[in-house]
């Protein structure tokens, strides 16, 4: 039996963390990540039905909105990666 990595032990990046420290503005597109712009991930926003908007991540590798990147070893969603949950 092959045993997979979990998203536990695996570094990530969260669109609700990055909201609420502030460091995502409402209407940006593209978030850069790294020293020289070598990495840039898509932004959706959908709206909300109770009124404003919600931010997803695009995964990179399937275009699927996330909350949640994972790096292992390039940012990519849960189910790019075969991770699993503990």
């Amino acid at each position: 039996m092959i045993k997979r990595r979990i998203v536990e032990g695996t570094p990530s990046i969260s669109i609700r963390e990055l909201r609420s420290a502030g460091l995502l503005k409402e209407g940006v597109e593209t978030l850069h990540l790294g020293s020289h712009d070598d990495c840039h991930i898509q932004i959706a926003w959908i709206a909300n039905p109770l009124g404003g908007q919600r931010a997803y991540f695009l995964c990179p590798d399937c275009s699927r909105r996330v909350e949640i990147l994972y790096a292992a070893p390039h940012l990519a969603c849960r189910r790019c990666h075969r991770l699993d949950f503990n």
